[in-house]
């Protein structure tokens, strides 16, 4: 090591930086470790829910939740390694922990992107699905969100690849280019979930326009569908603006900090999100026992109207009916 690395080493300031990285990084693990084990406690619940109710689960949905949480679970095993190993097997110094928290095995990096971004699929996909079936299965009204949704596909391949074919680029302009295409991924994701969640109230809205009662209970579940996605959608963006924002413009302690924990918050919102929107609405459905035949009933004695809520009628007593108790 030469004498210039151990001034710059022993520099105040670059103390400051590794601490701050050092403590970003160990704190965000055991951050996402904590929210990890809330999910599992919901994950339990929400199987118990729908494998207690036999032939009322749908297999779709249930095998959309438990490959999320698996997806989930990988990326915390692999943080957790990483983490394990830069303190405790590379552990020597303070620097030495710095550089091995600043420096991801391209093996580890990308087993990370393809769990994170399958991840954003999965949950993604099953919102343009439902959407899908509350328009109608009418594939312009959902245009828009698949729109959005194949965009974000394209960028998660193309970002993987990136990574993949350009490991030992590390100039300032693959690093530009690297950031622009993770934070345009991150705006789409949470775009698409912002637009399916709009479309999903504005299906209940719209059909359910001459029932008071019906639409008193239908907003609740949109209620919930919208929480449960504002978070997800929150932290997105938040890496977005990150990852989009010139590195000259933010502080870089404070960029690298806010990375750490928004990434970890978006792992886990990724699979933690559409599972507790599943069980809070089958909790819902719990409490009201006449819900499978009621809102059908009401319905139907509305008067018919020559509008989209014409259409969508059926179609909501379905999607409220799979995201409740699921077809068997």
């Amino acid at each position: 090591m030469s004498d210039s690395d151990a001034d710059l080493q022993e520099d105040p300031g670059y103390i400051i930086y590794q601490k701050a990285i050092i403590s970003a990084n160990l704190n965000s693990t055991i951050f996402l470790a904590m929210i990890m084990g809330m999910y599992f406690i919901v994950f339990l619940g929400t199987m118990h829910i729908y494998f207690s109710r036999k032939k009322e689960h749908n297999k779709a949905v249930m095998g959309t939740i438990i490959a999320l949480f698996l997806l989930v679970l990988a990326q915390v095993s692999i943080n957790w390694y990483f983490v394990n190993h830069a303190i405790v097997e590379a552990g020597d110094t303070r620097f030495s922990i710095f550089v091995e928290s600043t420096t991801v095995p391209p093996a580890m990096q990308i087993g990370t992107m393809f769990c994170q971004y399958l991840g954003y699929i999965l949950a993604d996909g099953l919102m343009v699905w439902r959407c899908y079936q509350m328009c109608g299965r009418l594939w312009l009204r959902v245009s828009p969100t698949l729109i959005l949704f194949v965009g974000e596909i394209a960028l998660c391949i193309t970002s993987i690849t990136m990574n993949n074919t350009n490991i030992d680029d590390h100039s300032d302009a693959h690093t530009r280019l690297v950031n622009k295409v993770t934070g345009s991924l991150s705006a789409l994701v949470a775009a698409t979930s912002v637009f399916a969640t709009v479309t999903i109230t504005y299906c209940i809205v719209t059909a359910t326009s001459q029932d008071k009662y019906a639409r008193k209970r239908y907003m609740r579940i949109a209620d919930i569908v919208l929480q449960s996605s504002a978070v997800y959608s929150l932290s997105a963006v938040g890496l977005a603006v990150l990852a989009l924002v010139p590195s000259e413009s933010v502080d870089i302690i404070a960029g690298f900090s806010g990375y750490f924990y928004l990434s970890a918050l978006t792992s886990i919102f990724t699979g933690f999100a559409p599972t507790l929107m599943v069980a809070r609405v089958a909790l819902l459905s719990m409490n009201h026992q006449t819900h499978q035949n009621f809102p059908a009933r009401r319905l139907h004695q509305t008067p018919p109207r020559s509008t989209l809520s014409q259409l969508l009628k059926p179609h909501i007593v379905w999607e409220v009916n799979l995201l409740v108790r699921g077809t068997s």
